[in-house]
């Protein structure tokens, strides 16, 4: 994955520009109290909108009710995003110094899919007999037609673990931490609104192509490995309790999954329903691409970003 390798020295550099002032200043404003060596929380994860994404797909048509097919295409670009979602996130630290720890968290989220319209294109090249003296005779079909915006839902989860570090003001009651590290990253979920096409050969040889929106579900057969930030300040409310709010963002680049047909939006939205294993056979896997790309304008790409409000607990 050299897009991922490539993010380590620029996320290195800035992780250390956070932490190294804060190291020096939170040794200086710890409470005498001793602190806890292991904290744990949890509460609401806010997930910010996306965009960048997009489904591509691509794949022979069938001609039914004879002809024979020379060469046929249907293509067509969704642009995938989501909306603002929500989820939950739970972790622990646990620190092996009074200042730095190990950090393991879990974020969960889903959001709605978000897209612009765009188009289809549908091509046929094929052989057909017409009357009156039914000699074959070569076809050539083409056309482009408005698709509606992706529709669905995506969901995802992430495992993080890193290092982190901690800071305390003098009075005791305001305080936080600065993570970084890795995140075990997997999403699921649906996208709606890619078109299917049959052709269907009528009397008189006359060509109908015929249109179904498809839903098309994540395999889920990988995850995918990023760096990630993170931070949160709390106040507390008790000795082991405090309120939270917090940021944590996965530094991802372009990621491609895939897709597959799942059913139909509306089996009745046109004639000639398909048989959802014949719509498998013949669009098969798709691929879907999320976030923005690593540019120069974006030497991050785009990523998942969550906002964290909850509570901690300090453990003794």
């Amino acid at each position: 994955m050299p897009q991922r390798s490539g993010l380590a020295a620029p996320l290195a550099l800035a992780v250390s520009i956070l932490l190294w002032p804060a190291a020096g200043t939170a040794q200086a404003q710890l409470s005498p109290n001793p602190p806890s060596r292991v904290e744990a929380w949890g509460g609401w994860a806010v997930a910010f909108p996306t965009s960048d994404g997009l489904l591509e797909s691509e794949y022979e048509p069938l001609l039914r009710n004879g002809g024979a097919v020379i060469a046929s295409a249907t293509t067509q670009t969704l642009t995938v995003g989501t909306e603002s979602g929500g989820g939950m996130h739970a972790g622990v630290n646990v620190f092996v110094t009074d200042l730095l720890g190990i950090q393991v968290a879990f974020t969960r989220s889903s959001a709605d899919v978000s897209g612009s319209p765009g188009e289809y294109s549908d091509f046929i090249r094929y052989v057909s007999l017409p009357p009156p003296d039914y000699k074959p005779v070569e076809n050539r079909y083409t056309s482009t037609s408005p698709a509606p915006p992706a529709g669905g839902r995506l969901v995802y989860q992430s495992l993080a673990v890193g290092g982190v570090l901690r800071w305390r003001l003098a009075e005791g009651r305001v305080g936080g931490t600065i993570a970084g590290g890795i995140t075990f990253d997997r999403h699921s979920g649906e996208v709606e609104n890619v078109i299917y096409t049959q052709f269907i050969l009528g009397g008189h040889s006359v060509l109908f192509p015929v249109h179904h929106r498809v839903v098309m579900e994540l395999t889920g057969d990988r995850g995918d490995v990023a760096p990630y930030v993170a931070a949160d300040v709390h106040l507390t409310i008790s000795s082991r309790v405090a309120i939270l709010v917090g940021m944590r963002g996965t530094l991802a680049s372009q990621i491609t999954l895939t897709t597959r047909p799942a059913r139909l939006v509306d089996p009745n939205e046109a004639a000639w329903t398909p048989e959802i294993a014949d719509v498998q056979t013949v669009m098969g896997n798709q691929p879907l691409q999320l976030y923005a790309p690593i540019v120069e304008s974006r030497p991050a790409g785009s990523g998942r970003w969550h906002l964290l409000l909850g509570a901690k607990v300090f453990v003794k």
